[in-house]
């Protein structure tokens, strides 16, 4: 009896991914639609600006699907990086997330401490040159 309720639960969760993918590959090309109707420069970048200035119902659309009233909240969800500006695989992808069962500001957190890692890696190889430099250097004060 456990075993046949673990069985279908494990099958529930397999139809619920598959509904899930479903779904965002369905929503996909509605998604790219909506970034370039805010994409009014046509520079492949949406900023804040775009976002405010957007018809009433792109905004409400915006608002909807993410599930945030502020359209400055949802630009800044979207804009991890914080660099000021969205391209199209952040705004889907961004999107997409928001859909998802983990709270989107968890998403938030995650590719931004990809990005802190990604920038530390970098650092590291020069952090490294002046460390030694430092101790097989000039002893002078």
């Amino acid at each position: 009896m456990v075993e046949s309720a673990l069985r279908t639960a494990n099958e529930d969760q397999v139809a619920k991914r598959a509904w899930d993918d479903m779904r965002r590959k369905n929503m996909m090309p509605k998604l790219r639609n909506l970034f370039m109707t805010l994409d009014t420069t046509g520079d492949g970048e949406v900023d804040l600006e775009e976002i405010l200035n957007a018809p009433s119902d792109i905004k409400e659309a915006m608002q909807h699907i993410v599930g945030l009233n502020q359209l400055e909240e949802v630009f800044h969800l979207l804009d991890y990086d914080g660099s000021g500006t969205v391209d199209i695989n952040e705004f889907v992808e961004g999107i997409l997330r928001s859909q998802g069962e983990k709270p989107s500001e968890l998403f938030v957190i995650m590719k931004q401490g990809k990005a802190i890692l990604h920038r530390l890696g970098h650092l590291r190889p020069s952090r490294r040159s002046s460390i030694e430099i430092g101790c097989h250097g000039d002893t002078s004060p």
